[in-house]
């Protein structure tokens, strides 16, 4: 039986109550968050309008209007990509660049552009279609090739120019695309594009000044490039800025779904701004590509809208950077039908979540109380000894001493105010580890008692069904008070908006399962010779000398492939891809549920719980071991799944509750089938 002394008891009491407190204020936070704004790549459109042999850019802006998008993001228009959509021809001069048009407007905004931001030194007018924009040898800009004699030998490296650094600065917007966009009855998303190595705080004036003369008001700046607006020397005056306008900052994320593009000031501007920021969730072209997989609820970009869905419910993402979709043909899907119907079903599932499409507002600011956090180590602290005392054999003063020492350090880390961002990740993984251990102990524990209880005559799986669930609820329980620890720790703001995330994840998934062995070797023993529930340096000695057999070598192979799948699997920069029937499974149980679970856990984890149990009455204690390996990893996942802590709390609450009834159902049928074919061979030998 799990022993909990009354001194640790407390301190794990106190360490709910502080977390509970801790997590009133995450929940506050992300209760209004419910708005997700859709902003329409503008350049892609008109990419799109290209393509279409039936309609210009102003009809597909306003049929994506019809479906509920509100605004366009149109980045600042550089000399590169004004000659590649207007009449101008650039060429290069030595390190200066030529830019010849007839068109007089475009001359003139070049002009200005580069004389607000550059200054009038920066370009001459050679005559009324040309303008020469002044560089020098840092402008460069070029690529390298091998050059090779007519022997194929290498003979040196050529430089081929590609152009100078100027062409990429931002000149400001064309006013014909801004009045585009109006007159299609949509708001404008201006996207700064700023380079400190040629611009000052002046631009931040230039943007202004831009929102006031044409009567836009955004209400998220979403930077185009590697630095904020202004730079990171500019941040305060940029922040009072914005903060005046109601304006709030959108921090992309990054391709592999984690944390976000690297954008100098931009850290620093979130914080000035009280962390009254939001995510944005561009779609990549990878994702744009995925629309038809062939399988159901992956046809016309039902895929790239399933990637929508996720961002929004389970990253925290509210505002989606929408490109249109790109068919198996590398060409852009005109028929706006396609675009309605995906659009209503996402608008549809989202409702289901009380999440809107409508303009975004901030998160609700958190700062976790430091006194709180130390009540929550404190707690997580009381844990480590409570499966230490039950693990290892010592006198209980010992034990007390220690206690005593390593919750005076906790509290003295707390209590000095430094460093306890980093102690609160430190105690953040210590209980996502400790904690489903306990769990572990105390379901391996309720397994001895029934291999030391007397064989039941008849195995009824009904029975078997009610029992290890119970079971699996009382250790998930255990479990979820680690993943209450540990998300009450991470609570900030930060946390939320993924500004820092929970480093620890693989290991507290490995962590538990490591632990087992040793809990298994406390409980069970090896080759024990008499009834003890803790560590023996004996029977682990037994088990270093014990004769190595091909077997032992197979089984340590196949788990050692088992765990470098496991972890490579975590994640979504993996390497190893889901079949398309596990895809399929997944979006299936997406639609009908409010969170998905899984697939380990439903399929292996919660399951294997059952069938522990099932070989407890089966009386097969060499089971238990591999049996509860598996175990330990549903136990795992369970605050694993809370690790992900740009997850609203809600969503990982759903999806723990529907693993462990969707593994005890997909448990009980295997239960069941084993149970049969076990009867039908026993009467078989009897009647033999």
């Amino acid at each position: 039986m799990l022993k909990i002394r009354k001194h640790l008891a407390i301190f794990l009491i106190i360490g709910m109550i502080c977390s509970g407190i801790l997590l009133q204020g995450r929940i506050s936070a992300e209760k209004n968050y419910k708005n997700v704004d859709i902003v329409l790549d503008y350049e892609q459109v008109l990419n799109m309008a290209a393509e279409s042999n039936e309609h210009d850019a102003e009809y597909f802006l306003k049929e994506f209007k019809k479906l509920g998008v509100a605004s366009v993001g149109i980045v600042e228009t550089t000399l590169d990509s004004l000659a590649e959509n207007v009449d101008v021809d650039v060429r290069l001069e030595g390190y200066d660049i030529i830019v010849d048009s007839k068109d007089q407007d475009i001359l003139q905004f070049v002009k200005n552009g580069y004389e607000k931001k550059l200054g009038k030194d920066s370009f001459e007018i050679v005559d009324e279609d040309t303008l020469k924009i002044l560089g020098n040898r840092s402008d460069y800009i070029f690529d390298e090739t091998y050059v090779k004699d007519n022997e194929g030998n290498t003979i040196g490296l050529k430089k081929i120019a590609q152009g100078t650094k100027k062409q990429f600065i931002g000149l400001g917007y064309l006013k014909s695309d801004i009045d585009l966009i109006k007159k299609a009855g949509l708001e404008v998303v201006p996207r700064p594009l700023y380079t400190s190595e040629y611009e000052d705080e002046k631009s931040i004036d230039f943007y202004f000044d831009f929102l006031d003369e044409n009567r836009i008001e955004p209400g998220v700046m979403i930077f185009a490039g590697k630095e904020v607006l202004g730079g990171a020397d500019n941040v305060e005056r940029l922040a009072n800025e914005m903060k005046s306008r109601g304006i709030m900052p959108g921090m992309i994320e990054n391709s592999v779904q984690r944390e976000h593009l690297e954008q100098d000031g931009m850290e620093q501007l979130v914080q000035k701004l009280d962390y009254n920021a939001t995510r944005v969730f561009n779609l990549w072209e990878y994702l744009q590509k995925r629309f038809d997989y062939q399988i159901p609820f992956h046809r016309s970009g039902q895929e790239v809208m399933n990637s929508i869905y996720r961002a929004v419910t389970e990253r925290n993402i509210r505002v989606v950077y929408f490109k249109p979709f790109i068919d198996g043909k590398d060409r852009y899907v005109t028929d706006m039908e396609i675009y309605g119907a995906r659009f209503a079903e996402l608008e549809k599932r989202l409702s289901r979540h009380k999440i809107s499409i409508d303009p975004v507002q901030p998160m609700n600011t958190n700062y976790p109380n430091r006194l709180m956090q130390m009540g929550v180590a404190a707690g997580i602290v009381a844990a480590g000894f409570v499966l230490l005392e039950n693990m290892v054999r010592s006198r209980e003063k010992l034990f007390t001493i220690l206690f005593g020492v390593a919750a005076s350090g906790t509290v003295a880390i707390f209590a000095s105010g430094m460093a306890t961002d980093m102690a609160a990740k430190v105690f953040a993984l210590l209980a996502s580890i400790i904690l489903p251990s306990v769990a572990m102990f105390a379901g391996l524990n309720m397994v001895k008692k029934i291999l030391a209880a007397p064989k039941r005559e008849k195995i009824r799986t009904k029975d078997i069904v009610v029992e290890s669930a119970i079971l699996l609820v009382i250790m998930s329980a255990i479990s979820l008070v680690g993943a209450m620890f540990e998300t009450s720790l991470l609570s900030h703001s930060k946390y939320l908006l993924e500004m820092d995330i929970f480093r620890g994840v693989k290991i507290s998934q490995v962590g538990p399962i490591g632990i087992t062995v040793l809990i298994w070797m406390a409980i069970f023993g090896y080759k024990r010779a008499q009834d003890r529930n803790t560590i023996s340096k004996d029977e682990i000695l037994r088990l270093l000398n014990e004769n190595i057999k091909v077997w032992h070598v197979v089984l340590a192979g196949a788990l050692g492939a088992f765990a470098i799948v496991y972890i490579a699997r975590m994640g979504h920069e993996t390497s190893i891809q889901p079949s398309s029937l596990e895809i399929l499974s997944r979006n299936t149980l997406e639609y009908v549920l409010k969170a998905r679970p899984r697939t380990k856990a439903i399929t292996i984890a919660h399951p294997a719980m059952l069938m522990l149990v099932y070989m407890a009455y089966r009386k097969k204690e060499w089971l238990v071991l591999p049996i509860s390996l598996a175990v330990s990893i549903g136990q795992g996942n369970i605050v694993n799944t809370f690790s992900h802590i740009r997850t609203p709390l809600y969503m990982s609450l759903y999806r723990s509750i529907y693993e462990i009834a969707i593994g005890v159902l997909v448990g009980a049928v295997i239960v069941g089938i084993v149970n049969v074919i076990w009867n039908l061979i026993e009467r078989r030998y009897k009647n033999a």
